[in-house]
């Protein structure tokens, strides 16, 4: 398959007066052409920082390393004139939260408008027109009254398909997809969640999904990339992932393991009128021990073995590199060495 976005040894450190914050801190990854990578990680893992780094939307302060390769191009030595041009026309972005993300003073149709224009070089009817076109594949209601609205005018779910509308008018090659159903009820996810699948197939474009949710992943992404503490702990196509958690000899990183076993799974067996509801039935809910590090604090070793069941001394001691097990999955883990296939 055709490569689009290759991420080589990707480091983003910012320095501040209390110490140099280590958000992102050697990941390597690849996206295809047309197909769905899904990043997942609990809060504070760098899946945020991996995507700015990608576009380069970070603060000053902020150093950033190693090689991002944009059809063989590397984007860190662009300067911010050939950024702009990436930005939107070949890598698009959707914000985790919508409504700070859009322009409160201007309508929702000039902002999309704005991207046209800067991008394709067309006049401001034409421009109009497709804003118009695009919102209407995005599945809102009389897009051409949708179009001279503000975003304070419009719901949480209508926000967000008009940042995906922004997002995909100008046709870019990859959209990177930060958290967007993450401030939307249930419903309004599923039908965030078909549309991106829609248009990702109608417009042929790749897709890098950002998420903490494993039902997201599991539904719609052809392969995941876990991430812990700024690094990659494991990466494998998604089936894989979620076949080898239903037995338990298979092989999985402890913290791939922890994430699917917190999924809920309550029990609606049939209860009699006399039971209580619900509770009667519900189970305890499996965590992980402890919290995400301080990315100013990084122990030596795994950076997973504070909270790790397995860990031994060679694992507070020494950082594993990742091994591959079988075709396309990779381990960062000394304990899983023994049933190395590679």
């Amino acid at each position: 398959m055709e490569t689009l976005l290759n991420v080589k040894g990707l480091k983003t450190h910012i320095h501040t007066p209390e110490g140099v914050v280590r958000a992102v801190d050697g990941v390597d990854f690849e996206i295809n052409k047309g197909e769905i990578v899904g990043i997942i990680g609990e809060s504070g893992c760098g899946k945020s920082m991996t995507a700015l780094s990608i576009l380069r939307l970070l603060p000053s302060k902020a150093k950033v390393s190693g090689e991002i390769l944009y059809r063989e191009n590397d984007l860190l030595k662009y300067s911010p004139s050939q950024m702009r041009e990436i930005r939107g026309k070949g890598i698009s972005m959707i914000f985790q939260d919508p409504v700070t993300s859009l322009n409160p003073v201007f309508t929702v149709g000039n902002q999309i408008c704005e991207a046209i224009i800067l991008h394709q070089k067309i006049s401001k009817s034409a421009a109009v027109e497709k804003a118009i076109e695009m919102l209407g594949l995005c599945g809102l209601p009389s897009p051409e009254e949708q179009f001279n609205r503000y975003p304070h005018q419009l719901s949480g779910g209508m926000n967000q398909r008009i940042m995906i509308a922004m997002s995909l008018v100008t046709h870019p090659e990859i959209l990177i997809a930060d958290e967007p159903t993450t401030a939307l009820d249930v419903t309004i996810q599923a039908q965030i969640l078909d549309l991106i699948q829609h248009l990702q197939t109608k417009l042929t474009m790749s897709v890098l999904l950002i998420t903490h949710d494993l039902s997201i992943i599991s539904a719609i992404t052809k392969r995941v990339i876990i991430m812990y503490a700024g690094k990659i702990v494991e990466y494998a196509r998604t089936n894989q992932i979620f076949t080898a958690v239903k037995n338990p000899a298979s092989l999985l990183h402890p913290y791939t393991r922890g994430l699917i076993n917190s999924i809920p799974n309550i029990d609606f067996t049939s209860a009699k009128d006399e039971s209580p509801p619900l509770t009667s039935v519900s189970k305890r809910l499996n965590t992980i021990p402890g919290v995400v590090p301080n990315p100013m604090d990084i122990l030596a070793g795994c950076r997973f073995h504070p909270r790790c069941p397995n860990a031994v001394q060679r694992c507070r001691e020494i950082e594993p590199e990742i091994r591959l097990y079988g075709e396309d999955h990779g381990i960062r883990c000394f304990e899983l060495r023994e049933y190395s296939t590679s």
